[in-house]
Order: C-alpha cells, then sequence, then structure tokens
C-alpha cells in the first residue's frame, strides 16, 4: 500500500493530534520493507522508529513518516 490507500487504511483524517499512520500500519509497512522480526518500535514526534532483524538475522531499522507511511530512509 502507498500514499492514498494508506490514508484510507489507516481511518483518520489529517489534522487530528494522533498521528494518520497507526502503529499496526506502521508494523506492516516495516514488514513489509523486510523487517522480520520487530525488536523496538516507538513514535518520535512525525515518525516511527522501527528496529528488528530481517530474514538472516541481521539488524535492520526503519523510520516512518507517521503523516503518509512513506520510508524515511
Amino acid at each position: 500500500m502507498t500514499g492514498p490507500d494508506l490514508l484510507a487504511a489507516s481511518g483518520k483524517p489529517r489534522g487530528q493530534s494522533a498521528p494518520v499512520i497507526s502503529e499496526r500500519l506502521a508494523r506492516s509497512i516495516a514488514w513489509s520493507s523486510g523487517v522480520l522480526h520487530i525488536e523496538e518500535i516507538a513514535l518520535y514526534g512525525e515518525r516511527w522508529e522501527i528496529a528488528g532483524r530481517d530474514r538472516e538475522g541481521n539488524e535492520k531499522a526503519v523510520d516512518i513518516s507517521a503523516d503518509d507511511g512513506r520510508i524515511l530512509n
């Protein structure tokens, strides 16, 4: 999912205090980007920071925009 699909899936309009991209949706985006096992997830301002491991067991970090679901790194 990308762009408008992410916004529709989140169910929250822009402008609310809660992030548009929920933790659940951020996890899904991380899994789609190759994070097999999520070890830590935290919301910092307007981005989700996710740390985990890929299929080979290597550490992987992903930052995701809480506004639109873009992968920032």
